[in-house]
């Protein structure tokens, strides 16, 4: 009887040995789970998103938002519409940096805005764009670039036939194309605009650009997270408290300073006010 009973007691100690082994193996997976890195398509736009690390202003801020949350990134820098799609199928996690509307909505979670984007009409100083309303851009050559989004009023004009538009794959070929006298105006981000500028062209090549302070566009910029890959709905909790903790400590500002040299007014609006109303229901709530 005693012998069972030693027995007993050494079987159920050896089950419990497994019952903890099991739940360190599983704890063990759970933390190698957490340690993988957040996979983030990124397209060249430079200051804001740049291949060679740090990676730019923007991929800054999204990757100290994730790591307030002890969360790491990585970033893969492709074409627009491939940085697109590898995120919309779930290969990478997410994508960076992207306005929101509804058809993306369709695909993506949106965060909290990250970065305010301004986009404004360069044009030849020989041959000002004179506007007030889309309409009036109607006798010009618009060019566009692949991929982009500026705002639902320029794309329904587009849509409708009421603008005149060429798409090129970058920002850059379309501002060789402004040079040559191909297309006569084209929207792009203030800031990414005169960087482009600086980084590409000659001085001389440079005075025969400039641009109309009359913005085509005021739009937020997210980080979108595919609804293809699990847990994403909870990466978009996360990353929305990281980017809050960063933005309250006065670490996002300390980033964008050292970067552009200035802060735009607030970069990322808590508010919304710059996201298509059609989208802040679904931000605001994370669905």
């Amino acid at each position: 009887m005693i012998l069972k009973r030693c027995s007993d007691t050494l079987i159920s100690g050896i089950r419990i040995l497994q019952i903890f082994m099991l739940a360190t193996i599983a704890s063990g997976a759970l933390a190698a789970d957490t340690s993988e890195p957040v996979r983030i398509t990124n397209g060249d736009w430079p200051p804001y998103l740049v291949a060679e690390p740090p990676h730019g202003v923007i991929s800054r801020i999204v990757s100290s938002a994730f790591k307030a949350e002890g969360l790491s990134t990585e970033f893969g820098f492709f074409p627009w519409s491939r940085s697109f799609a590898l995120a919309q199928n779930g290969t990478w996690d997410g994508s960076v940096a992207w306005s929101c509307n509804l058809n993306r909505l369709k695909d993506f979670y949106f965060s909290m805005p990250v970065f305010p984007a301004t986009i404004v009409l360069f044009h030849r100083t020989s041959k000002p764009v004179d506007w007030e309303t889309l309409e009036d851009l109607s006798q010009y050559r618009i060019g566009t670039s692949q991929g982009y989004f500026y705002g639902n009023p320029f794309m329904e004009a587009v849509k409708s036939g009421m603008l005149k538009t060429e798409t090129a794959t970058s920002d850059t070929i379309n501002f060789r194309k402004l040079l040559a006298g191909r297309i006569d105006a084209f929207p792009v981000d203030v800031v990414v605009g005169n960087e482009i500028l600086r980084e590409t062209f000659t001085e001389e090549e440079r005075k025969r650009l400039t641009f109309d302070v009359k913005e085509v566009f005021v739009g937020d910029l997210h980080l979108m997270l595919s609804r293809q890959v699990p847990g994403n709905a909870a990466l978009l909790k996360k990353f929305n408290h990281g980017l809050e903790t960063i933005r309250h400590s006065g670490e996002m500002a300390h980033i964008i300073r050292t970067s552009l040299g200035f802060v735009p007014p607030q970069s990322s609006h808590p508010e919304l006010a710059y996201t298509d109303a059609s989208c802040r229901e679904a931000i605001l709530n994370g669905t």
